[in-house]
């Protein structure tokens, strides 16, 4: 049995007592079901169950299954895109990686489903896990900081990275929230979906004008023109690197992509650029409900 399960029932019960918030009743409940689903899968190995091959016991090992299941849980592919907009919202404070991985479970907590909650066989919750994987997507497309101090120990959104995400924050604040991502395809195939918002954010960094305003909602005035200055000597490449590894595809053994790695491995040694990086500061009023985003990436969860 999960010790650890158990001490968190506990705390949300005292929670609850305290401030009688209907949402910390789903989350206990959620964990209750899957403390339950503990039990029993104990007995179950145990051969303490009457009949365990019978079709009834069969039949509920499937349903708890199901329910605590991968299938009933978000993917890496799928968290791609909350965690970068969480990493805008939170940017700089330097949390160690697995920190920002929980800090950002509890923050997205009641939005996520029981097979989030569950543990994989290397004990670690699913959600955790499969944010990190997406955490790995994010620095493999160029969107986080990966010198010395931040890979894998510091998840930080490089400048490219604010800039994707700052537009995708943009659309979502000033103009179009209630039809953020609507034309774009695939959202049954979360990979692929991933892929379209980013190809079409990069091409959008070709507007020039688009990128200041998107840079004045988001930055601290002192930055942006020495942001805007560096996008014009060193990005505008990238960027078209970009466009076509969305277009075609990452695949490592071809060119498009070999390209992307040495200019990202360019990046994380130019100086100019890591001085910039650090001396990012954002506006103070930069929030994002992702409550939206995540009924954005799964219209199915009636969430």
């Amino acid at each position: 049995m999960d010790a650890e399960l158990v001490e968190e029932i506990n705390q949300l019960v005292l929670d609850y007592n305290k401030s009688e918030n209907p949402r910390l009743l789903d989350e206990i409940q959620i964990r209750l079901k899957h403390l339950e689903y503990q039990s029993w899968l104990l007995k179950y190995k145990l051969k303490i169950i009457e009949n365990p091959n019978s079709r009834e016991i069969q039949e509920r090992f499937s349903k708890y299954e199901r329910l605590f299941g991968h299938y009933n849980a978000y993917t890496k592919y799928h968290l791609i895109i909350p965690l970068m907009l969480y990493l805008l919202i939170h940017h700089k404070e330097n949390k160690p990686a697995l920190e920002t991985s929980l800090s950002f479970m509890n923050d997205c907590k009641e939005f996520l489903k029981e097979g989030d909650f569950a543990k994989t066989k290397t004990g670690v919750q699913r959600f955790i896990t499969n944010t990190r994987f997406a955490s790995l997507e994010l620095r493999r497309f160029g969107l986080l900081r990966s010198d010395d101090k931040h890979y894998y120990h510091i998840w930080e959104l490089s400048l490219f990275g604010i800039l994707i995400a700052g537009s995708i924050y943009f659309d979502y604040r000033y103009l179009m929230r209630d039809h953020l991502f609507k034309e774009i395809v695939h959202k049954e195939k979360a990979y692929q979906f991933f892929q379209g918002v980013l190809n079409k954010y990069t091409k959008q960094l070709y507007e020039h004008n688009k990128i200041r305003i998107i840079l004045e909602s988001i930055l601290d005035d002192r930055v942006i023109s020495e942001f805007l200055g560096l996008y014009e000597k060193r990005f505008l490449e990238f960027v078209r690197t970009i466009e076509l590894v969305t277009e075609k595809g990452y695949k490592p053994a071809e060119g498009h992509t070999k390209n992307l790695i040495n200019m990202l491995n360019s990046i994380n040694a130019d100086r100019e650029i890591t001085k910039l990086a650090n001396s990012i500061i954002l506006k103070k009023d930069i929030e994002v409900n992702m409550k939206d985003i995540f009924n954005i990436i799964n219209p199915k969860k009636g969430k």
